[in-house]
């Protein structure tokens, strides 16, 4: 015992030491994972129209949980068949519609589109006919939500359903598949992390350990 004594409050540090540094890289690695996880991505969502319900075609998703505070640009990608039908709607409207879960209504926007038919290959011979056209419309630029839990509504036609034209029967855009997607705009800090998530993130890991290494020294060096 005697012996043990005077190297005591040596031994005392060292033990601490032993306990917390693993326990502090632990820590370290998962806010390192938490800032990696926690990046604004971008994101894509099917769309299933409903058709016949007295309305233009429409479709209402979740969105994958958002940021906050990140921009996003909101755009509607359809692949419609390239058919004559389609070809003599002539203008249409395409409308967005973003509310929360409590269906509060964050905005709404409306583009306007037509389905123009696919060019002729230049190259004799050879037949390039598409049997589709593939369509996109931007709705929201660098567009911040303010919810993360976002329900997105989008319509395609018009109210009129075309019946103000030609002998006035009712029309619809026949569409084989729509989705929506989200595109993450690169601004500031919070653009440069989602743009590097996995080196911003060794970086938070080690800025965590290093700190809390220096808090551990600072209390135990005499």
């Amino acid at each position: 015992i005697r012996t043990v004594r005077p190297i005591t409050p040596q031994l005392i540090p060292l033990a601490i030491c032993l306990l917390l540094v693993p326990f502090l890289i632990l820590l370290s690695g998962l806010s390192g994972v938490y800032v990696w996880r926690s990046v604004a991505v971008g994101w894509e969502v099917p769309l299933y129209l409903q058709y016949g319900d007295g309305l233009p075609p429409y479709a209402e998703v979740s969105l994958p949980t958002l940021s906050a505070v990140q921009p996003y640009d909101f755009t509607l990608r359809l692949d419609v068949p390239a058919i004559e039908s389609n070809f003599h709607l002539g203008n249409f409207m395409s409308t967005l519609t973003l509310s929360t879960t409590s269906n509060k209504t964050i905005v709404t926007t409306r583009r306007p589109s037509m389905i123009l038919p696919p060019t002729s290959s230049w190259i004799p011979f050879v037949s390039s006919k598409r049997r589709t056209v593939a369509i996109e419309v931007q709705f929201l630029k660098s567009y911040v939500t303010g919810h993360s839990h976002v329900v997105a509504r989008v319509e395609i036609g018009r109210q009129d359903s075309w019946r103000s034209l030609g002998s006035g029967e009712g029309r619809e855009l026949s569409v084989l598949s729509a989705s929506v997607s989200g595109t993450v705009r690169h601004k500031g800090i919070r653009g440069l992390i989602s743009r590097y998530p996995f080196m911003f993130g060794n970086i938070a890991a080690a800025t965590f350990l290093l700190c809390s290494l220096a808090v551990l020294a600072a209390c135990l060096l005499p």
